[in-house]
């Protein structure tokens, strides 16, 4: 990846940590806070692929969709 590509999936993955962190509604919700841990921990381990991945599939789930349909787990190497 391309240190600007990177840059932008920090920055997303930044968005969706403050997200889940501060909504109310999110903090109910504690899959999508297991889902912000590991994101932060693929950013961790410079998975940034993986981490975007993980970043779309929270905020589907925020949104109220059901995520596991759109990104199985297979896709994010689980």
């Amino acid at each position: 990846m391309k240190k600007s590509e990177i840059t932008l999936v920090f920055d997303l993955c930044h968005e969706v940590d403050v997200l889940v962190s501060k909504d109310c509604g999110s903090a109910k919700m504690e899959v999508l806070e297991q889902d912000r841990l590991k994101m932060n921990d693929l950013l961790w381990k410079r998975k940034y692929r993986e981490a975007e991945a993980m970043a779309y599939r929270i905020l589907l789930k925020h949104s109220g969709r059901q995520a596991d349909g759109y990104l199985s787990e297979e896709r994010l190497g689980q």
